[in-house]
């Protein structure tokens, strides 16, 4: 199987997900790229973790911990996030 294989990549992946208490927890996705000699792509998830917790953030509003830009699936809406410190995950 392994010699019909054309190509092996890696990818991550960043997504946000919405807490019950109003803050977003970070999900970073690693995943394995196959493609054989034919073309045909597969896309396996390797792992998955938390990251930081973000707010949404105020108009001049900066975090060194890291900001991110997201679309907010529920609304459409462009989003800034500014990370948290020292905040509980999960």
């Amino acid at each position: 199987m392994i010699n019909n294989r054309k190509s092996i990549s890696t990818g991550v992946e960043r997504i946000f997900r919405k807490r019950p208490d109003g803050l977003w927890q970070e999900v970073i996705n690693h995943f394995i790229h196959m493609s054989d000699k034919e073309g045909n792509k597969i896309s396996k998830l390797d792992r998955s973790y938390l990251g930081r917790v973000y707010k949404e953030a105020g108009v001049n509003e900066n975090s060194f911990h890291g900001e991110a830009m997201w679309e907010n699936p529920e609304t459409g809406a462009k989003i800034r996030l500014v990370a948290l410190s020292n905040y509980q995950q999960g």
